[in-house]
């Protein structure tokens, strides 16, 4: 694990490269006090859970790397302090090989690929896919070591649609799981499902309905302060 402000004393760190650690949780503050950081790589880790204000102090990143995690969910807010850094005319999100769900919480890789004017950051979100099925067997083939867990992590191309996600215990059980994975942006954004705790509450819906929401808000004019006093000695 990375605990909270552990690399506080770095504070003109650039450049923090954690991959292949088997980091299995990091602590929201962990890069507390990294003011200059401007590129995080956390590749070939065992991460289920990135937290959305974990980024939220480091204002100069402009690359972060997450593949070949164990994460099933990623919001924008965990990626904002990136995407929107405007320090730099260049940024970069890599979330493939992650075993990500394939429902309406990845709506905004659709939003931010289209509007993105970065082919970097555009290129990098095309890569993104995302779990439809799930098996389970059993086997007792151990082939798959530490070092063929490196050589995954240091490919960035998806080579094949079905990826083999193993169980990585520290006792190294024998079974496998073999989860069915789809690119992304192949899959019509409003065919992507809702959980229903999700269709339940007001921030999140359909993907249709939320896209129809926010292209509606950005179209709206601001009110001139002229108007908004005719409206008022109107009321009254």
């Amino acid at each position: 694990m990375v605990g909270n402000l552990a690399f506080s004393e770095l504070w003109g760190l650039k450049e923090l490269m954690l991959d292949n650690n088997a980091i299995e949780y990091i602590s929201e503050r962990a890069f507390g006090g990294l003011t200059q950081l401007r590129k995080l790589t956390l590749s070939g880790n065992k991460l289920t859970t990135f937290y959305e204000d974990i980024l939220e102090d480091i204002r100069s990143l402009v690359v972060l790397d997450l593949r070949y995690n164990m994460l099933e969910v990623i919001s924008y807010e965990t990626v904002r302090p990136v995407v929107e850094n405007d320090k730099s005319a260049s940024t970069a999100v890599y979330l493939e090989g992650n075993p990500l769900s394939c429902n309406c919480r990845l709506s905004w890789i659709y939003a931010l690929r289209n509007e993105t004017q970065d082919s970097t950051l555009r290129n990098a979100l095309e890569k993104v896919s995302c779990v439809t099925d799930l098996t389970q067997s059993v086997t007792a083939d151990r082939h798959l070591n530490d070092q063929e867990d490196k050589e995954i992590a240091k490919d960035n191309t998806l080579t094949d649609d079905t990826y083999d996600y193993y169980d990585k215990n520290e006792d190294y059980t024998e079974r496998k799981f073999t989860k069915k994975a789809t690119k992304l942006t192949d899959i019509p954004l409003e065919t992507l499902p809702c959980p229903k705790e999700l269709m339940q509450t007001e921030e999140y819906g359909h993907p249709v309905q939320n896209e129809i929401r926010l292209k509606a808000f950005s179209s709206v004019e601001k009110i001139s302060p002229c108007l908004v006093l005719v409206l008022i000695m109107l009321l009254c």
